[in-house]
Formats: C-alpha cells, sequence, structure tokens
C-alpha cells in the first residue's frame, strides 16, 4: 500500500520516492508487480521513474514486459530510455526476449551504440540464434569497432561453437589485422 501510495504521488518532490518505490516493486517478482512497474514505465511524467520500470521490468518474466519494453525500442525517440529497455529485455529470460534483442541487434534505424549493446548482451546468453546474429554482424561489418565489440561480445561461458568461430575468424578480421601490424 505505501509503495502504491508514493508512485500514486505525481509532485516533483515525489520523483526520488517514486524511484525507490519502483526498485522495491520490481523485488515482489508476482503479477502484482508486473502491474505496477507497466504501469510507471508507461504513464510516470519523469523519465527517470519511466526509465527504473524499464530497467527493472526484465526482472518480473512477465511476458508483457516484453511488449512493452520491444515498443520503446521501436517508437521511443530518448536513447536513455532505449538503453534501459535493452538491459531490461537481457535480463528477461524468455525466448521473445532473446529475438527482440536480435532485432535491435540489426534494426539500422537504432543508433550504433544500441545495436552495439544488443550485441553485447546477445553475446552473454548461449544460445544458437544469437550465436549466428554475431557471426553475420561481424562478417558483414567493415567498420573496425562494431567489429571489435561484437567479437568482444560472446558469453565467457564455454561455447564451443563460439570458441571455434571467434578462433577461425579473428586473423581475418582486419582490425586485428591491423592491430597485430602495430
Amino acid at each position: 500500500p505505501i509503495r502504491g501510495s508514493a508512485r500514486a504521488r505525481r509532485g516533483a518532490c515525489s520523483v526520488g520516492l517514486r524511484r525507490k518505490a519502483v526498485c522495491r516493486v520490481s523485488q515482489q517478482g508476482n503479477s502484482k508487480a508486473a502491474d505496477m512497474l507497466l504501469s510507471a514505465a508507461k504513464t510516470d511524467p519523469e523519465k527517470d521513474v519511466r526509465g527504473q520500470a524499464l530497467f527493472w521490468l526484465g526482472q518480473t518474466h512477465d511476458e508483457r514486459a516484453v511488449d512493452m519494453l520491444e515498443d520503446v525500442l521501436k517508437n521511443a525517440t530518448d536513447g536513455e530510455l532505449q538503453d534501459k529497455a535493452i538491459f531490461g529485455l537481457s535480463q528477461h529470460n524468455s525466448e521473445r526476449a532473446q529475438q527482440a534483442l536480435r532485432n535491435a541487434a540489426l534494426n539500422t534505424s537504432l543508433s550504433l551504440d544500441r545495436r552495439e549493446q544488443a550485441l553485447f548482451w546477445l553475446g552473454q546468453k548461449n544460445g544458437g540464434a544469437n550465436h549466428d546474429v554475431l557471426r553475420d554482424q561481424t562478417e558483414k561489418s567493415n567498420d573496425p569497432e562494431p567489429q571489435e565489440k561484437t567479437l568482444l561480445a560472446p558469453s565467457p561461458q564455454k561455447n564451443t561453437a563460439t570458441d571455434a568461430w571467434t578462433h577461425g575468424i579473428t586473423p581475418h578480421a582486419p582490425y586485428s589485422e591491423q592491430r597485430t601490424k602495430n
């Protein structure tokens, strides 16, 4: 009840309180918490509070969170909110969330920074489809910076296919050739 009443306050003085309430609500991990986070992400007048709600939505593992986070990625013009949505998707353990990250990594209407973040988070999870996106992005890119970030993205967890791919392409990647010549 206290968290609900804190969220209901909309004055400038209550921004910090609402931000803390969003964090506390996220710890509950139930559908009511997801309802409150979705509401805060949609309707709170303060960007910081909306961002916190997006950040924590992935922790709920509620499928509605994926819809909200995807919507922010597609329609928000604020890069900070998109960053929070990418992180939220990275924390959600569903295949739909992983697919949304793969879509973000390939979406040229997103900034390069957002696409690189999506690639990083994809690399932290094992999975054939994630591996395929990382490989394809490295092979398609002529820019050394995204190539390097893509090569650094694979998870530190043991994955034979990723290890073989990384070791197989490293000598051929333009950036690694530049680095070994210096």
